[in-house]
């Protein structure tokens, strides 16, 4: 067995919404930073982060850094078991 974890775009779309973030920021860097977040080639603790600075940084909120990035990572990372392939 082997588990499996994926940054999923539309739900750190619906967060941002939900949380009334990236207020600031404007539809083509916003377009990016979800892009981004769901199909770069970096770790997914590197995606993480990322977006929570860019978040933070275009946002009128209370949330901390750290708040930004627990609920990107409790609501956005979709995780599952899936088979291991025995070739």
């Amino acid at each position: 067995m082997k588990f499996v974890e994926m940054a999923d775009k539309e739900e750190l779309r619906v967060l941002c919404i939900r949380y009334n973030l990236c207020t600031r920021m404007d539809c083509e860097k916003y377009s990016k930073m979800l892009n981004d977040f769901g199909k770069s080639k970096d770790s997914l603790q590197k995606r993480i982060e990322t977006a929570s600075m860019l978040i933070l940084a275009d946002s009128e909120t209370d949330m901390t850094l750290e708040n930004i990035a627990g609920a990107i990572f409790n609501r956005c990372i979709r995780r599952w078991a899936d088979e291991e392939n025995k070739d």
